[in-house]
């Protein structure tokens, strides 16, 4: 009996101690709502208390926009062509024999390159230099260069001519001892004969020497015509330049259905770019470019406009335009692309400000201007347009002007409105 009085006084006093805790619990939180004592922070009355603001201010280095004349220039890309490119193409079919060059040969104006087996024209010009030969011995010359003064100065005309000469004094002579009766009319009538027969040699001859004037001609042409054949077989370069493509070898057999070699020459060399349309009035044959060429690092080349399309295209809205660039070190090839920088005018009010006072962000340009603040300094935000650089320097255009303080360090720190410490 007594032990279950002592379980059930246990029982009461655990649940008066949980009502106590409760309650405490109860009263701490609406003593927290009406005292607020997370605003008396360090024991403070609210009136008392002071929060002191920090504000940061960012050391920079300075700089100044200045206003200075400029050129304006129109950057665009553009393509390397070759000055001249030659296919070579046999004129004649025979064997190859030698090939001079490799691709990258450089080769000279006249150079044999391919050589081709010529005994089978040189045969042939030996002959037909024979048959002109005694074609021109029946006129008794030794050259085509040499002519006639008068069918009569031919041999055989000469000849047929004494001989005709002579039978008519003979003729003649025989008519008058006739008439003295000293010889018989037969005797005249075979001087007559012997006459009439020299004369017509004679006219025969003469017109032998038309026929073999014409064939002289014939002879000759046939001549020329073996002579250049033969020349065919020896293949030179018609320009300076360098061996593109080769297309045989020593033993293959060329004909004039198939290139053997390609040849191009790249000094000078040609750059093409299509020019906007709205710049045509600012361009003319005889104006500098500047160029470079990401191929060659580094390097600054110069150029002459000496083409310019006389038509727009109406795809794209350009002209084409076709400059002249010295080349003598062959380092600029046909096909390397190029950033061509050309001059369109002139900007008298251009501002300029050093490269390192230009920040990108979200896709736009900016500065920051430095303001006199009191005794402070203060930057605010301007946005630009970037144009050209100029060295160490880059026109941009924009709220800015001419004597404008502009930051050129620690960019990425600041914000519209920060204080700034100018840096010596």
């Amino acid at each position: 009996m007594s032990k279950r009085v002592k379980n059930t006084q246990g029982k009461t006093l655990l649940i008066v101690i949980i009502l106590v805790l409760v309650a405490a619990l109860g009263y701490g939180i609406y003593w927290a709502i009406e005292n607020k004592p997370w605003q008396h922070l360090g024991g403070h009355d609210k009136k008392e208390s002071k929060i002191e603001k920090i504000e940061m201010v960012v050391p920079v280095k300075a700089g100044k926009a200045v206003r200075k004349p400029v050129e304006e220039k129109l950057d665009i890309t553009g393509s390397f062509d070759a000055w001249a490119e030659v296919t070579l193409t046999p004129q004649i079919s025979a064997k190859v024999i030698n090939v001079a060059v490799e691709i990258g040969s450089k080769v000279r104006k006249g150079e044999i390159l391919v050589t081709l087996d010529p005994i089978d024209y040189k045969l042939q010009t030996d002959l037909d230099a024979a048959n002109l030969q005694e074609e021109l011995a029946k006129l008794g010359l030794k050259s085509t260069s040499q002519k006639l003064r008068s069918p009569e100065d031919a041999p055989d005309v000469k000849k047929t001519k004494a001989v005709m000469v002579n039978a008519r004094i003979n003729w003649e002579r025989n008519v008058k001892m006739r008439k003295e009766e000293l010889i018989s009319d037969k005797d005249v009538e075979d001087s007559l004969r012997d006459y009439l027969t020299s004369k017509a040699d004679f006219e025969a001859a003469l017109d032998n020497v038309s026929q073999t004037e014409a064939s002289i001609d014939s002879k000759a042409a046939s001549l020329n015509i073996s002579e250049q054949k033969l020349q065919y077989t020896r293949i030179k370069s018609p320009i300076n330049g360098y061996v593109k493509t080769k297309n045989v070898e020593k033993g293959d057999y060329a004909t004039p259905n198939a290139s053997v070699l390609t040849l191009v020459q790249n000094d000078p060399i040609y750059l093409s770019v299509n020019i906007p349309q709205n710049f045509i009035s600012k361009i003319n044959k005889g104006k500098n470019i500047d160029l470079k060429t990401d191929a060659i690092p580094g390097k600054v080349f110069k150029g002459r406009i000496t083409d310019i399309s006389p038509a727009v295209d109406p795809d794209v809205r350009t002209i084409l335009v076709r400059a002249t660039i010295q080349n003598p070190e062959n380092i600029l090839k046909p096909g390397m692309y190029s950033n061509v920088s050309l001059i369109t005018g002139y900007d008298n009010e251009a501002v300029v400000v050093p490269v390192s006072a230009i920040i990108q962000e979200m896709g736009e340009t900016k500065v920051y201007v430095i303001n006199k603040d009191k005794d402070s300094y203060k930057v605010s935000v301007r946005k630009v347009t970037r144009k050209q650089e100029l060295g160490d320097y880059v026109q941009v255009k924009g709220d800015i002007k001419d004597g404008d303080m502009v930051a050129t360090s620690s960019l990425a720190t600041l914000v519209d409105g920060a204080k700034v410490t100018i840096e010596k």
